[in-house]
């Protein structure tokens, strides 16, 4: 089983609370491709262990520094493990107090006896006599009221201090949740296309499923076919039904052919220009860049039912050019928007910059290119040699 379909039924396990069946999953996926950033990053919400959990983010930062919900499940666990710092010590002050050395006054703040001028017979023998209490006021000063803790290790000795608050989680609540971390940044794409593309993207790469992507390639690949009829001369020699017939039943292939060769293609060239995307998580940046022309499908069914001639026709009534030339426009703003969406979601599932997509897909475009001019090429080459 692929690496990517490992990591979605992880993240499906994990969803439903079952944290040991998404654990096996998540492990089995990181076994056949290390570089899987999303599966560190769900995995470190099925480990107990705040020390586990570190592991796994500090691998999702390292695969992408710039990664916001592994920085956030970091800060959450230092502040955490702050928080349970500060808590010990204060649990160890009363002892503290308790196993400090009771001081007891000295001989020198001893208060100074009045003598009795005496015989001076009697004054030989009483003249030691104050020494004897400083001597013995003077060694409960040195040694504590308890000695018998001087010859055990005290437990404070062994509690580290608090280590300072960084003022980065200040700010940071401290029961902020570091077991999914990744949660913060889910979007639904369908809402999100429009005003916050990147965002958008990343959740769909991340937490749709794989079965989802295959199904929006099918539904593009309608649209696409559409599209050809509509724009060139081969819609005019068959029927607006035929074509509609047509692209139902061949649209869906053609899309998940597509979708199959080019995220081969692209993840090829990603990896050539420093990417490490699955070849997953490059289909799913695919299917849902073109989601804009599955949002087109209900326009070109209108068209169909209410002027089949004038889509896949020139169009002969005033009404209806106006009417279909709006289409085409909207229509093209959706596939424009569609190939914005293609940049930035390769961009998002290789993990590297604008500039690396746009090279990977101009290098893709550049192989097919080169595939259809050798075949067509080839082909005429040999008609050429057999004189036809």
């Amino acid at each position: 089983m692929a690496s990517d379909q490992l990591t979605s039924r992880g993240i499906a396990a994990l969803r439903a609370g079952d944290r040991v069946r998404a654990r096996r999953f998540l492990i089995a996926a990181l076994r056949a491709n290390p570089q899987d950033l999303q599966a560190w990053l769900w995995l470190s919400g099925t480990l107990p262990e705040p020390e586990a959990q570190r592991y796994c983010l500090q691998r999702v930062l390292a695969l992408d520094p710039e990664h916001r919900a592994a920085r956030r499940g970091l800060q959450a666990l230092e502040s955490r493990r702050t928080q349970q710092v500060a808590q010990a010590a204060a649990r160890q002050q009363p002892v503290a107090r308790e196993l400090a050395p009771k001081v007891q006054p000295s001989a020198a703040s001893a208060p100074v006896r009045q003598t009795v001028a005496m015989p001076s017979g009697a004054a030989t023998r009483a003249a030691p006599m104050p020494t004897a209490p400083a001597a013995t006021l003077e060694r409960p000063a040195a040694v504590p009221l308890r000695p018998t803790h001087s010859q055990q290790p005290s437990r404070l000795a062994t509690l580290a201090p608090p280590a300072p608050v960084p003022a980065a989680l200040v700010a940071a609540p401290a029961s902020a949740p570091a077991c999914l971390p990744v949660q913060a940044e889910y979007a639904n794409p369908w809402f999100t296309l429009w005003h916050q593309p990147r965002r958008a993207m990343r959740s769909a790469i991340a937490m749709r499923s794989t079965g989802e992507t295959w199904l929006l390639a099918a539904l593009a690949g309608v649209s696409g076919y559409l599209a050809a009829m509509a724009w060139s001369d081969l819609g005019a020699s068959l029927g607006s039904r035929e074509v509609l017939g047509v692209a139902i039943v061949i649209g869906p292939l053609l899309g998940m052919l597509g979708l199959q060769v080019g995220g081969v293609l692209l993840r090829t060239g990603g990896w050539l220009l420093g990417g490490r995307a699955a070849a997953g998580r490059v289909r799913a940046a695919l299917a849902w860049a073109t989601a804009p022309l599955i949002l087109g499908l209900p326009l070109w069914l209108v068209q169909i039912l209410f002027w089949p001639e004038a889509t896949f026709q020139r169009p002969t009534n005033p009404f209806e050019q106006v009417v279909i030339n709006g289409a085409n426009l909207m229509h093209l703003g959706l596939w424009l928007w569609a190939a914005w969406l293609s940049l930035i979601g390769l961009a998002e599932a290789q993990l590297t910059g604008m500039l690396r997509a746009l090279a990977s897909w101009l290098a893709t475009i550049f192989v097919i290119v080169l595939a259809f001019t050798f075949l067509f090429g080839g082909a005429a080459l040999i008609i050429g040699w057999r004189g036809g």
